[in-house]
């Protein structure tokens, strides 16, 4: 096969959007593939939308879109030599129109790791009985009849062999990444004496912390230093020291500079699998003080690239920006320490071409090819112990 035919399947939900828009950008030029990108909406007036009972159910109607979107594009041509659906929220119900190409199933969390991130989403999960029993037998069915499965995270990896029995061997954690050439540290000693700067992040404000890192900054932290908040849905205007950044994304510009002018990156979340802010903010040489939540302590390194503090804990959060506030030269070796963890497993580029070269080992090991020796399984560390989990992140 000279040429692979592959179709992405892309949730367009919050820092999916980004991942999609990354791996798209990062895969042109690699004439080894074609690639046909195919995103579903969050959101979309469609008949999935107008539906009794399917327009509360947005699993189901991701799903439906998707499984539209595949039936529409194989019409137009040859079938897919693989199919690659992120999250797995777009494949539940694609099985029928897959079924002639190998699937890999890409999630940043299990739908049980979502639950346990629930309070902080706003979201419900499904009390013990028989509709939770079907929903996990489902599950099973769906990860276990892939080809193959890709998380970004180990915590997630945990989560496929101990809640839905996937085998380890056919689980591989694949990181998303930052583009290392653009955010890249800058220079921050000529600012010793000017007032430190915090950055926050977040889309979702309240989900994100932002209310009690604006609480802790007003009562302890005002005086002695800055808040840039990004957020469209901040519920305040500019004010002293605290300036409120709206409309400002990835695609529209702005953000670089405030990451550059940053230097302390803060994300209090109360729920989160592994950020993609924090990801560029240590690749921008920023210490970065966040919560054990997700897959968040795979990123940052308590006391070596960052702190963690208890979610939902303002007294934990005002002592670690403060720590950080009093010691320039700590903040500075964190802000190293992190650039150098990104650069070894957080290379966007690099970590985009192992998920393509992977796709292809996929396509090859169904058509009875001899796979590569790198598609053998190595030992990584899971949860504390030894498992035998495919890794293709830089290591």
């Amino acid at each position: 096969m000279d040429t692979y035919r592959f179709g992405f399947v892309m949730e367009q939900a919050l820092g999916h959007r980004v991942y999609h828009r990354n791996l798209e950008t990062w895969s042109r030029g690699d004439t080894s593939y074609e690639a046909t990108w195919m995103s579903v909406p969050s959101w979309r007036d469609d008949r999935w939308n107008r539906l009794p009972l399917l327009n509360r159910n947005y699993s189901v109607r991701m799903s439906f879109r998707a499984r539209d979107l595949v039936r529409a594009r194989q019409a137009e041509g040859p079938s897919f030599d693989a199919l690659f659906y992120h999250t797995f929220v777009s494949s539940l119900f694609n099985r029928g129109a897959s079924r002639d190409s190998p699937v890999v199933i890409s999630m940043d969390a299990t739908p049980l790791g979502f639950d346990a991130l629930g309070a902080g989403y706003g979201h419900k999960a499904d009390a013990p009985g028989l509709a939770s029993r079907l929903k996990l037998r489902w599950y099973k069915r769906l990860f276990n009849s892939a080809a193959a499965v890709t998380c970004w995270n180990r915590w997630t990896a945990e989560s496929l062999m101990n809640d839905y029995d996937v085998e380890p061997s056919r689980i591989s954690v694949i990181s998303p990444g930052a583009d290392l050439d653009r955010w890249k540290p800058t220079h921050r000693d000529d600012r010793d004496n000017a007032r430190p700067r915090l950055l926050f992040l977040g889309g979702e404000f309240e989900r994100k912390g932002g209310r009690v890192l604006l609480d802790v900054f007003r009562s302890h932290l005002a005086d002695r230093c800055e808040l840039d908040i990004v957020s469209d849905e901040a519920p305040i205007e500019s004010e002293g020291p605290i300036r409120v950044h709206r409309g400002v994304t990835h695609e529209k510009g702005g953000l670089k500079a405030l990451f550059d002018a940053a230097d302390v990156f803060v994300l209090p979340t109360r729920g989160d699998t592994l950020p993609l802010a924090i990801t560029e903010a240590m690749a921008s040489g920023l210490p970065v003080v966040s919560c054990r939540v997700g897959a968040i302590h795979e990123q940052v390194v308590e006391g070596e690239t960052g702190l963690l503090v208890p979610p939902n804990d303002p007294a934990a959060l005002a002592k670690a920006l403060t720590s950080l506030l009093d010691d320039p030269a700590r903040r500075r070796e964190m802000g190293i320490a992190g650039r150098l963890r990104t650069e070894r497993l957080f290379n966007g580029p690099r970590n985009a071409a192992a998920l393509m070269d992977f796709l292809k080992r996929v396509v090859d090991d169904a058509r009875g090819r001899k796979a590569a020796p790198a598609n053998r399984p190595i030992a990584v560390p899971i949860g504390g112990r030894r498992s035998t989990i495919r890794s293709t992140r830089s290591s």
